[in-house]
């Protein structure tokens, strides 16, 4: 994977914004009483995205696959006690480490900075958020750092 498309990967797996439903189906969302969701995405181009997430032992597991059911990247996530990603890992088809991710949340639990970072350790991203008038939290500052994988 190139560097340019590891990085577009980067933003859609770590953006913690919702993808279009006109641009998406979603399947078998599941919710049980153990505190475990999961569903799938399948996305324009047969891709899809598997999703887990567990809010007892508080991760979320990513999985994008193609359409042949080969995994082409993963992400695992730690959550905090509200359901919010805190810290995550990024990895690629081959289960080796790509980023590593941050995440910190102002005292009424709006995200206000995410940080990610190459498997290196060397800044890849930094996305600082603020309020808007309405009191929406919307990134004003943005870092980049374009590294080779």
């Amino acid at each position: 994977m190139n560097q340019l498309a590891a990085i577009a990967c980067l933003a859609v797996i770590v953006s913690t914004s919702a993808s279009s439903d006109a641009q998406i189906r979603r399947h078998g969302q599941q919710n049980n009483d153990d505190g475990i969701y999961s569903r799938t995405v399948i996305h324009p181009d047969e891709t899809r995205t598997v999703s887990k997430q567990d809010l007892n032992n508080k991760f979320r597991e990513k999985r994008t696959l193609d359409k042949n059911g080969i995994l082409l990247m993963k992400s695992i996530f730690q959550l905090n006690a509200g359901g919010q990603p805190i810290n995550g890992l990024v990895y690629d088809g081959r289960n080796r480490l790509l980023y590593r991710s941050e995440f910190t949340y102002d005292t009424a639990s709006r995200l206000q900075e995410e940080r990610v970072f190459s498997a290196a350790g060397t800044p890849v991203r930094r996305l600082v958020y603020k309020p808007d008038r309405f009191g929406k939290m919307k990134p004003f500052a943005l870092s980049l750092s374009l590294i080779h994988i």
